[in-house]
């Protein structure tokens, strides 16, 4: 008696498919990951005003989603001096305590940021038929 498995030249071309569809012209890789990086960088914002008061705005106009490379987005404070309010500094006029903004703002955001990618990824492959 012998177990007889079929079905992987279909599997194989249902695969292609995918990867097709998420890299085609429509940029849908790009978006994907755009609805993951938006509640994360809305958090972040938030975050930022809330665990330190600045005077110019510059450190909340700095956060913001950047792409890198094809397959990853970076979300952050992309400011000079934004490490030294995350994580504070000795200073010349003394030590100032870290106001940590980023990865409050991740870890409260990244369920949603899941769940957008997740629901983006499910319509993608939905609009072609996988």
């Amino acid at each position: 008696m012998g177990v007889s498995c079929t079905g992987f030249a279909e599997l194989a071309s249902d695969l292609a498919a995918a990867a097709a569809a998420f890299e085609g012209a429509g940029g849908r890789k790009a978006r994907i990951l755009k609805k993951g990086a938006e509640p994360v960088e809305a958090k972040i914002k938030e975050e930022a005003q809330t665990a330190f008061k600045t005077r110019t705005g510059a450190l909340e106009g700095s956060i913001r989603s950047k792409q890198a490379g094809s397959d990853s987005i970076k979300v952050g404070a992309f400011d000079q001096k934004a490490h030294l309010v995350e994580y504070g500094h000795g200073g010349k006029a003394g030590p100032a305590a870290p106001h940590p903004f980023v990865r409050p703002g991740y870890d409260a955001s990244k369920g949603e940021a899941y769940s957008n990618m997740r629901d983006e990824i499910m319509a993608t492959l939905a609009a072609n038929g996988l």
